[in-house]
């Protein structure tokens, strides 16, 4: 197992059932068959190379900073608690393969160069979306990598690292939400 998926499994341990399905691309993890034959809670994108690195480098520019370099270099995106919590990825093709129980990560363009808050700085690395309560929020990884989420411009709440955001953010779904598939 990858340190990327042991520290994922190790956050999202009380969350869900079984072990990951390693599949080329990344891992998926607690199968959910009353919403889709391939429905899955949790789907995680390997990390990128330092060839993907350099793309993010060159198309986001100042916006993807080191953090949010090491983050995708760890992992290039996942959908969490049945996309309630989405961490956006570069998406190297355009091509979709029907077949593939993993798809693609949600593009890092949404937020980035397409649709960007009007709050946002130039060192705001949109990383993805959290909902809650039926509203998509933004959730920003900023140039000290530190991640906030914010509703209607201001500010919610912030966590140090992407980490600890997961894991706050993990156990807030489930003690507190009933996650909607996001397709």
């Amino acid at each position: 197992m990858k340190p990327l998926h042991r520290k994922l499994a190790t956050l999202l341990s009380g969350t869900a059932d079984g072990q990951p399905v390693m599949v080329e691309g990344g891992f998926l993890w607690m199968p959910r068959p009353e919403i889709a034959p391939a429905a899955y809670r949790h789907r995680v994108y390997d990390g990128l190379n330092a060839d993907g690195l350099r793309q993010v480098e060159g198309r986001y520019g100042a916006r993807a900073n080191k953090y949010a370099l090491e983050w995708l270099s760890a992992a290039n995106g996942a959908r969490l608690f049945d996309g309630a919590l989405i961490l956006k990825g570069l998406v190297a093709s355009e091509k979709r393969d029907p077949t593939s129980p993993l798809g693609q990560p949600i593009s890092l363009d949404f937020g980035n160069l397409l649709g960007n808050p009007t709050f946002a700085s130039a060192d705001h690395f949109i990383a993805g979306t959290f909902i809650f309560e039926d509203d998509l929020l933004p959730i920003i990884l900023d140039s000290n990598g530190e991640v906030a989420v914010f509703e209607d411009g201001a500010e919610l709440e912030r966590w140090d690292s992407i980490w600890d955001f997961i894991a706050d953010s993990g156990k807030w779904i489930v003690t507190h939400q009933s996650p909607k598939s996001r397709r």
